[in-house]
């Protein structure tokens, strides 16, 4: 495959992906979620890997108006992309994402984590509280029944 095949096949994937993402409902708010990175990665049977797809989102006026229930609703901000090609690029990418971010990925893991343990144990309380009073509530049935347990 020549360079300019394998640049157009990226761009026909880019502009797949791109539309995909413009139809999902949630697109336009995932900059408002903190969500302003994304990447995706593409193979192909016949050529094998094509490379990652990575989209980040910038405040800049993209000129981009929608049509949002009888009004046009000017688009905030721009999605730009760029292709990498090895996932080194990507990881790199990943760590310098990690980095510049507001949110300590450690500590909201370890909130998560605690949370998680919270409702679980919660849960657990609660079954074990459900199947003893199923084993009273059996006891009770058979000793109205005239039968000695003990």
């Amino acid at each position: 495959m020549t360079k300019e095949e394998f640049a157009e096949v990226r761009f026909q994937i880019e502009t797949q992906f791109r539309l995909q993402l413009y139809n999902d409902i949630k697109f336009p708010y995932l900059h408002s979620l903190g969500i302003t990175h994304l990447t995706q990665g593409f193979k192909s049977k016949d050529q094998g890997h094509l490379g990652f797809l990575h989209f980040w989102w910038v405040n800049e006026d993209s000129g981009i108006t929608y049509d949002k229930s009888r009004h046009l609703v000017k688009a905030k901000g721009l999605w730009k992309s760029e292709w990498l090609d090895t996932e080194e690029e990507v990881h790199k990418l990943s760590l310098k994402v990690i980095e510049e971010s507001p949110i300590d990925g450690e500590k909201l893991s370890e909130v998560i984590a605690n949370k998680v343990k919270e409702v679980m144990s919660k849960n657990l309380n609660l079954n074990l509280q459900e199947r003893i009073k199923n084993i009273i509530d059996t006891h009770e049935d058979k000793e109205e029944d005239g039968v000695l347990l003990n």
